[in-house]
């Protein structure tokens, strides 16, 4: 018999439904996190100000064992997990951490899903991202710090100061 693997995972939702499965991981005491981000949305007569997910169809979610997982899979509004073949897919605590410092950072983020090149690595040291692992891009014409979430195939886009970052491999120099 195998162990569990502890750790943040996928769940993959119905449209539209986000919120309403975390309401029920919370009833249920799962751990979770629904990073949502606030839009506005121009009416004919008026603009209104909505926060919706970040990531549209997905909560990730911290399973401590297989219990969890099969209480998670029970409501209403889960489709299943996100999975890499019959393997559930975990998330690493590093992409659910830079997550949380973005999204409490009151940053303005964009999440786009086109390819974006690899640009050079960089670490935030100061202000309310600081501890954040990222790359500098240019994105429509300017310059933008770019934090990968591979897994969902996302990217978040922020910007940042340029005297807050630190190039990796300074950074890596220091640590050594």
């Amino acid at each position: 018999m195998s162990t569990f693997n502890k750790g943040w995972y996928l769940l993959y939702t119905r449209p539209n439904r986000e919120k309403q499965v975390a309401l029920h991981l919370t009833r249920k005491s799962l751990e979770f996190y629904l990073p949502t981000a606030k839009a506005v949305k121009k009416r004919t007569d008026r603009r209104k100000v909505i926060e919706s997910p970040l990531f549209p169809s997905y909560v990730f979610i911290f399973l401590n064992s297989s219990k969890d997982y099969f209480d998670s899979l029970e409501i209403a509004g889960v489709v299943n997990y996100v999975r890499f073949g019959k393997q559930i897919a975990r998330v690493d605590e590093s992409i659910v951490r830079n997550l949380k410092i973005l999204m409490d950072s009151n940053e303005e983020v964009s999440i786009i899903q086109q390819h974006i090149a690899v640009g050079e690595k960089l670490c935030i040291t100061e202000g309310p991202l600081a501890g954040l692992e990222c790359e500098m891009v240019k994105y429509c014409g300017k310059d933008k710090i770019l934090v990968r979430v591979s897994l969902l195939n996302r990217f978040v886009l922020v910007d940042v100061p340029v005297d807050y970052l630190l190039r990796h491999s300074v950074m890596t120099h220091h640590e050594l």
